[in-house]
């Protein structure tokens, strides 16, 4: 039973009463506005509509993922950087050790970082004189915006030969540790010059503390 002040006040807007026990509602409170029955039954209405809003834009967002042109873009950038042939062969699956893995960084992975071409046009046409600070501006050095005869021709640097993957900014390499003396033991004669050993990588035992904990 709801007393009369709590049925006029604050307290009760929102408790989850309302939506367990529905049913006990007494429906002659329901067409009074003052009333915490109707308040809650407002309240109640506008969460339903608010979550059937953000549940058709997950889903209509979920369904734009979903598109056949973000799937093999996403997988030709992945292939690319692993090193995939055309029977899904991957250079990468190949590393086992430290000598195959400096193998494919050296040989495969940093001929792929850097572009074949040897120079690109400067963005700004101007000489700086280093010893004196005199900044010389050329013809194109008003603006890098403005699109005229005397426009810089963009070159980006795509990922893979299907061009829709543009490489922004520089690459980085993820490194997966272990945790310190996992699936690894100390040798008696390096015991007193070290006390870390790191056994072979396991999802289960990977470390992920910053580097300065």
């Amino acid at each position: 039973d709801i007393s009369v002040q709590e049925r006029e006040g604050p307290e009760l807007l929102g408790n989850t009463m309302f939506w367990k026990y529905y049913e006990d509602i007494n429906p002659k409170y329901v067409f009074k506005c003052s009333t915490i029955e109707y308040r809650s039954l407002k309240l109640m209405l506008f969460e339903t509509i608010f979550y059937v809003m953000l549940l058709g834009v997950l889903t209509g967002y979920i369904d734009a993922c979903r598109g056949s042109m973000t799937y093999y873009t996403t997988k030709a950038g992945r292939d690319f950087w692993r090193i995939c042939d055309a029977n899904s062969v991957c250079a990468i699956d190949e590393v086992n050790d430290q000598a195959s893995f400096w193998q494919f960084i050296r040989q495969q992975f940093i001929p792929l970082t850097f572009s074949d071409r040897q120079e690109y046009e400067p963005v700004l046409d101007l000489a700086v004189d280093w010893e004196s600070g005199v900044v010389n501006y050329g013809p194109k050095a008003n603006t890098i915006y403005e699109l005229n005869e005397m426009s810089v021709v963009w070159h980006p640097r795509y990922i893979g030969d299907s061009k829709t993957n543009i490489l922004l900014g520089n690459v980085r390499l993820r490194q997966l540790r272990m945790r310190n003396k996992t699936d690894c033991t100390i040798g008696e004669v390096f015991q007193q010059v070290t006390n870390e050993c790191f056994g072979p990588f396991s999802a289960d035992k990977q470390s992920r503390k910053s580097y300065d904990e």
